[in-house]
């Protein structure tokens, strides 16, 4: 069965999620810091009353932080609990492929250890990582609490 991913952009390579839990994508805007706060935490937005804790994408895989540009997005998450974003370089488009063509490939900067990282899919854009954040504030918890 064909599935709907988002494209996105980190430090030059292409990952994907799933629509599903995506409820916007929404150009930069600088969170407000929140004082002792994990490394990956860019801070806090305020969007349509709603108070959304900012990740960053690049904190989260040990990558590189670049600077952010006019294509900078956040991609705000509805989970059951709470909203949540992650910064990212840029979006590209939605793209649909069968989860039966995902394969497991070798991920540079040792991604593949990453609890978020899903597999890899061949594309026409080149090898896609795919990802899923959907249990990202249920880690993050518990790396707060010691867990």
């Amino acid at each position: 069965m064909d599935k709907q991913y988002l494209c996105f952009h980190l430090n030059g390579e292409y990952f994907v999620h799933s629509v599903n839990s995506i409820r916007e994508v929404m150009p930069y805007l600088k969170p407000t810091p929140v004082p002792g706060s994990p490394d990956i935490v860019e801070g806090v937005l305020n969007i349509r009353g709603n108070v959304v804790s900012i990740i960053s994408a690049q904190k989260l895989f040990n990558l590189n932080k670049n600077q952010t540009s006019v294509d900078s997005c956040i991609i705000i998450f509805d989970s059951q609990s709470d909203l949540y974003g992650v910064s990212v370089d840029a979006v590209d488009e939605i793209v649909t492929f069968n989860q039966s063509k995902m394969r497991v490939y070798e991920v540079k900067n040792d991604l593949s250890k990453s609890p978020f990282i899903k597999g890899t899919v061949k594309h026409s854009k080149g090898l896609l990582i795919i990802v899923d954040f959907m249990n990202l504030l249920e880690i993050e918890q518990n790396t707060l609490r010691g867990s």
